[in-house]
């Protein structure tokens, strides 16, 4: 297995702004505009992380009139999104207070020190 790959993967979601586009693509696709608006992103922003994404093959895009009109993977990306969801649904508490994953010296949860 190439772990370095996946690292850079997931490091990939684990961006705050391309994480929050990811979702609002999620019911369906978007221009620029729309997932500005759903997002609370500034455009540049957007345009810089929807380039990232569309580069990394996260979505897709497409040309309708003088818009791109953006939308995700829904093969391969959705079903991973998907999948975190249900992740979160029962880990949700237990991630947001690990000590360890905020960068602390201990966790409660895992008994464990950080280093």
């Amino acid at each position: 297995m190439k772990y370095s790959s996946y690292v850079l993967f997931f490091k990939a979601l684990s961006n705050r702004v391309r994480l929050s586009i990811l979702d609002s693509l999620m019911s369906g696709e978007k221009s620029v505009s729309e997932i500005c608006s759903l997002t609370g992103l500034e455009q540049s922003r957007a345009s810089h992380n929807l380039r990232i994404l569309s580069t990394w093959g996260f979505i897709k895009s497409k040309r309708k009139g003088k818009k791109v009109i953006y939308s995700l993977d829904r093969k391969n990306i959705t079903p991973i999104m998907e999948a975190a969801a249900t992740y979160l649904d029962k880990h949700e508490v237990k991630l947001c207070t690990c000590g360890i994953l905020k960068g602390e010296k201990t966790c409660k949860h895992l008994r464990l020190k950080n280093g």
